[in-house]
């Protein structure tokens, strides 16, 4: 367990530091220290932190703010204060705090060394737990820095008993590649928190599918240019939430996107139709492949028809049969290709040069 264990200093004394870093080192451990707040934090984000030991006085800082700070950004990191002048006041604020322990540096080795053992100990137990409470359940990763929008998704998940907030990160800077995750179905992200890489939204989105492979990657509100909506659904994010949306909505969001259908406005639909029949009517030097799809003559013509823009109801006077027998080939068709819309539908068929 040790080896794989890493372990954060945080003391202004650089003499303090070394030495508490060479005896826990020693003891199997992997160490990394700071010597500020700010510095704290920064190695939060480049290291997948487990423990965390913080010196009471930093200078002008405290130690249980910066405890504080630290623990926002990782719901899992177990908080240690350690101090040369301790007293019964400042153990009970810490502990009040959410700390999860107070030492003085004049104790035994061996006892802080246990305390520490039982904070990474403390800390499996409770990711164990949660794995354990989230089986068969969607799980949801939020990525986002605000509290009211983190605890309305916290009661989104306790009135929706099939949904579990499994992690949240503090922003897409937080995500490491230890947090890599394979059982996440969504990942939410706060556009305000995050905009700084939607410069490169290829690599932002190239990023998350690595980190959470089998995620469907969600925007928790729709205030996003139109345009950079766009690009955003090109690459694969699978929709946008209204800022105020309900939840009964949510939940029909989340199960239409778990199905891979896209939760999307009816303009930026339409929008997207458009952009794809453009491109389906465009010339191209690639003829069309075999009807892998094994659709029949009527599909084929019906599938060609919705890529031109066509209504059930276009479609039915153009090929001289009911509305309901339009809407019976288009489910088939829809069977056949594994798509659930309009959309999916066309731009599979382009995929494969079926149209």
């Amino acid at each position: 367990m040790a080896n794989q264990t890493k372990i954060l200093i945080v003391d202004d004394e650089r003499d303090i530091l070394k030495s508490f870093k060479l005896w826990i080192e020693n003891e199997g451990f992997s160490v990394i220290t700071a010597n500020s707040g700010e510095k704290a934090i920064e190695m939060l984000k480049k290291y997948p932190v487990e423990v965390c030991l913080i010196d009471l006085r930093l200078g002008e800082e405290n130690g249980i703010d910066i405890a504080g700070e630290l623990n926002k950004k990782d719901e899992f990191l177990k908080t240690i204060i350690i101090t040369g002048y301790p007293s019964y006041d400042t153990a009970l604020n810490s502990l009040k705090s959410g700390i999860f322990d107070y030492i003085s540096k004049s104790e035994l080795q061996k006892d802080i060394l246990a305390k520490i053992i039982k904070a990474v100990d403390s800390r499996n137990e409770q990711i164990a737990k949660l794995n354990a409470e989230n089986k068969g359940k969607y799980k949801i990763g939020l990525v986002c820095n605000h509290t009211l929008v983190k605890e309305g998704f916290i009661n989104f998940c306790e009135h929706e008993s099939e949904f579990r907030l499994v992690h949240t990160f503090h922003s897409f800077d937080y995500i490491k590649k230890s947090d890599f995750n394979n059982e996440i179905d969504f990942t939410l992200l706060c556009p305000l928190c995050n905009e700084d890489h939607f410069n490169d939204p290829s690599k932002f989105v190239t990023k998350l599918k690595i980190f959470f492979p089998n995620s469907k990657i969600v925007f928790t509100e729709d205030s996003m240019e139109h345009e950079k909506k766009i690009e955003f659904i090109k690459l694969g994010v699978s929709g946008f939430l209204q800022k105020s949306i309900s939840i009964g909505n949510m939940k029909r969001a989340l199960r239409s996107i778990s199905r891979n259908e896209l939760w999307i406005s009816r303009k930026m639909n339409e929008s997207l139709i458009s952009q794809l029949i453009d491109l389906s009517q465009a010339p191209r030097n690639i003829p069309n492949t075999e009807n892998i799809f094994h659709l029949s003559t009527r599909e084929l013509e019906i599938l060609q028809a919705i890529s031109s823009g066509l209504s059930n109801l276009e479609i039915s006077e153009k090929c001289f049969i009911s509305e309901k027998t339009v809407k019976a080939h288009v489910y088939n068709l829809y069977k056949k290709m594994e798509v659930k819309s309009r959309t999916q539908a066309i731009k599979k068929a382009m995929d494969f040069y079926v149209i």
